[in-house]
């Protein structure tokens, strides 16, 4: 690419477009994850208002997780042109997927403000009700140039104790998932992961919402293994549930490597079935809102616009507002 052919270039020639990150699907999967999504803000879940929003820009990109950008400016949300005189207000809220690491205002191209999530907030305190996201990711396994086994299904069940689940967001790049069942405490959830290639792992992940008490307790059940912990302590650090046993089998049926029989443990470590269960993160590292003021003198059109990136390194970008000051 060169910097002709950017976005950024587009509205430095002075166009009106509208920001989404959708791509012309290259893969299998329709919406899959990692290859952009298009946002939008609509009335209604329909033909006529989907057009609607779409002709008044209030669209936004996603890399992959599914993080809502509301933005306005003096009240004119993402994609308006408006005129105002004085200063501008600037209003962002993010709800991010997993814990957000920096917003950062734009106009005209140039960081304009940046607002550090890190540090704002810290992890729950014991006892403590509140909202949590906890990521589960299932996949790996023998790479497909060394032993294609084929999709893999997973069957899982996640319980909190006292817990009500809100929501789910797919992370998914294979097809035949399946939508979780919510239920009170529980979540039934199946995936089905694609056999890995060297240079691109075919794990899927769901994000599940729940509101429950820090110290509750929480067990997943996956393929046959079990993990039990705490909400709080797995707010502390990611976890791996590695298949070995079945690895072990897996390449003593295949190969007639007998179980433990070489020096080192690596064909374990590579070639096992795992699931992460990423960090649960509260409410409070995935939602932020604030206030911006501009009273810089405005000469000409300018565009105000967010780009957001979370801890994982997944990320937003809004469409721009466009405002004339009236006091030119």
């Amino acid at each position: 690419g060169t910097a002709g052919s950017t976005y950024q270039e587009a509205l430095d020639l002075g166009l009106h477009l509208g920001a989404i990150c959708s791509t012309d699907n290259w893969s299998n999967m329709p919406g899959c994850y990692g290859q952009g999504l298009m946002g939008v803000w609509s009335e209604q879940l329909n033909r006529e208002s989907l057009w609607e929003a779409f002709a008044a820009r209030r669209v936004y990109g996603v890399s992959g997780d599914r993080i809502k950008l509301e933005f306005t400016v003096n009240d004119f949300p993402m994609g308006s042109i408006g005129k105002v005189s004085g200063k501008r207000t600037i209003a962002v809220k993010v709800v991010g997927s997993d814990a957000l690491d920096r917003i950062e205002i734009l106009r005209n191209g140039q960081v304009l403000s940046s607002h550090c999530h890190q540090g704002t907030w810290s992890p729950p305190r014991p006892g403590r009700r509140g909202r949590f996201k906890w990521r589960i990711e299932a996949g790996w396994g023998p790479p497909s140039n060394v032993l294609d086994l084929g999709d893999r299904i997973w069957q899982g069940k996640l319980s909190v104790a006292g817990a009500k689940m809100l929501g789910w967001e797919p992370c998914w790049i294979t097809p035949s998932q399946q939508r979780p069942s919510l239920s009170a405490e529980h979540a039934t959830f199946t995936m089905c992961s694609s056999a890995s290639t060297v240079h691109a792992p075919h794990q899927n992940a769901t994000v599940f919402e729940f509101e429950s008490a820090s110290d509750a307790p929480c067990r997943l059940e996956l393929n046959g293994l079990v993990h039990e912990s705490t909400v709080l302590e797995c707010a502390g650090a990611s976890r791996i549930m590695r298949f070995t046993d079945e690895c072990v089998q897996m390449l003593e049926s295949h190969f007639d490597l007998k179980p433990h029989s070489h020096e080192r443990a690596d064909p374990y470590h590579a070639m096992a079935y795992r699931a992460k269960l990423h960090r649960i993160v509260p409410e409070a590292g995935y939602n932020a809102e604030f206030v911006y003021e501009d009273d810089d003198r405005l000469s000409g059109e300018t565009h105000y616009r967010v780009r957001v990136e979370q801890r994982n390194g997944q990320r937003a970008w809004s469409s721009p507002i466009w405002i004339v000051g009236r006091d030119r």
